[in-house]
């Protein structure tokens, strides 16, 4: 058991978790907190616990199973399906360190009960359905439009097929009153999904999409990759080297579709020369996916003067007050720790 909630960090976590680019997860409480109106955490795979935000009502109240989801600027968000300023629920953002913001509070729009979440298409706009039968678009703006009337009651999320065309079911209705599944076609173009989220050089990205029967070159940032078409709607590909983080696009015979998110490409450092130095020394540091480097922190947090010479190579050099340790490398694609430093007198 990683975790057990005690009431003042949540009660009653009925939604699913998402897991961040920072490898935590990240959920909600329907209820619980201080006020009782429900949580948002964040926990790490070793328990690690982190009470984001205490919801108040005012800020929503009473988050449902819809769960959270992380956008394309870094940020979670989640519906509240009660709370705001006339109790009708609201589209919320949080930061992974809990700083929360209202994107839209649903007074007056008709929307009510929007339990199932939203999804964030490829034209980085918010949708999703209320109870209430409507299905909604929200801009990351704030701004709330009423898409169309389904009737019955929607209860969870809709996806966005790699086609373009959102897809959703309903929990009564249809012929039968038992529920029926619908799309809605927003207008927008077909795209190329993938799996895992991050990679590093030489590892395999499993790619979904269509037409993938005749495709004719798969990119990493605008790096040609070695790919296997495996069947019309699948394709497996080799991170190459020299990729750096970006979209993975594929050319096929009726175009070239772009991926609905970023591919990141997790660097690695092999080596570094010398291995033990006094400050001031000169690092040499051996790896991949360097380009874009922010920083280079060496034991202790000391941040370092460095260069990246290369994708392959960084030079740094050992600050003042470095200690023993890894050397850290920070990029786009995330961190990567060097082999052991022994700081000498």
């Amino acid at each position: 058991m990683l975790h057990t909630f005690t009431g003042l960090d949540g009660s009653n976590p009925l939604g699913p978790l998402v897991q961040g680019t920072d490898g935590y997860l990240y959920g909600t409480t329907l209820d619980g907190g201080a006020n009782g109106v429900g949580t948002i955490f964040k926990i790490s795979t070793r328990g690690d616990f982190t009470l984001l935000y205490t919801l108040d009502g005012t800020h929503g109240a009473h988050p449902l199973p819809g769960g959270l989801i992380q956008g394309y600027d870094g940020d979670f968000y989640g519906i509240a399906s009660e709370g705001g300023s006339a109790g009708a629920g609201l589209l919320f953002k949080i930061t992974s360190g809990g700083k929360l913001a209202i994107v839209d509070d649903f007074a007056g729009t008709g929307c009510s009960d929007a339990v199932g979440g939203v999804v964030q298409a490829t034209d980085g706009n918010f949708y999703g359905t209320c109870v209430s039968g409507l299905i909604f678009r929200v801009t990351p703006a704030g701004a709330f439009t009423n898409l169309a009337g389904i009737g019955g009651s929607p209860q969870t999320a809709m996806i966005q097929h790699t086609n373009g065309i959102l897809y959703g079911d309903n929990a009564i209705g249809g012929s039968a009153d038992r529920g029926y599944f619908f799309s809605m076609n927003v207008g927008l173009a077909p795209f190329v999904t993938f799996l895992p989220a991050a990679r590093s050089v030489g590892s395999v990205v499993e790619i979904l999409g269509q037409g993938f029967t005749g495709a004719t070159s798969v990119s990493f940032n605008g790096t040609p990759a070695v790919f296997t078409a495996e069947s019309d709607t699948y394709l497996t590909a080799t991170v190459p080297a020299g990729a750096t983080t970006g979209s993975i696009t594929v050319a096929e015979p009726g175009g070239t579709l772009t991926s609905n998110k970023i591919f990141r490409v997790i660097p690695q450092a092999f080596s570094i020369s010398p291995t033990s130095g006094p400050s001031g020394t000169t690092v040499v540091i051996t790896g991949d996916s360097f380009t874009g480097a922010t920083e280079v922190v060496f034991a202790c947090g000391e941040k370092a003067i460095f260069t990246v010479d290369s994708d392959t190579q960084i030079t740094a050099t050992v600050p003042a007050a470095a200690m023993t340790g890894a050397i850290s490398v920070v990029t786009p694609g995330g961190n990567v720790g060097s082999p052991i430093f022994t700081v000498t007198p």
